[in-house]
């Protein structure tokens, strides 16, 4: 049962991001409420690899201010970074329901 979950959460972990059209991750310096959306989703999945707790914080504050799907999707993967698998799963799962039949995913174009 575990192994299934962990194969999910991998997967979701991966294709999540196509869901919101992000680049790949990196650092940012400016402030926070002042950087863009996806700025800020960056910096948060950089920070995952950092500090995933700080990472889990951060997100948890960001999602409470209308973060939305970026929020979510940084909380999910900071808290699986933590080895808190049912939670990320469950930050996936309520991620997935919340946004609905979104029709096929799109191909990042990272992949193009």
């Amino acid at each position: 049962m575990r192994r299934v979950v962990l194969a999910v959460l991998a997967g979701l972990l991966l294709f999540v991001p196509a869901l919101i059209g992000a680049a790949p991750a990196r650092a940012d310096n400016t402030r926070q409420d002042a950087q863009s959306p996806e700025a800020r989703y960056q910096a948060c999945m950089t920070q995952v690899n950092v500090d995933p707790q700080q990472a889990l914080e951060t997100a948890r504050a960001w999602r409470k201010w209308g973060g939305g799907v970026p929020a979510g999707h940084c909380e999910a993967a900071a808290a699986f970074a933590l080895g808190k698998f049912v939670d990320a799963a469950q930050d996936l799962e309520a991620l997935a329901r919340d946004a609905g039949p979104a029709g096929p995913l799109p191909v990042p174009p990272a992949l193009r």
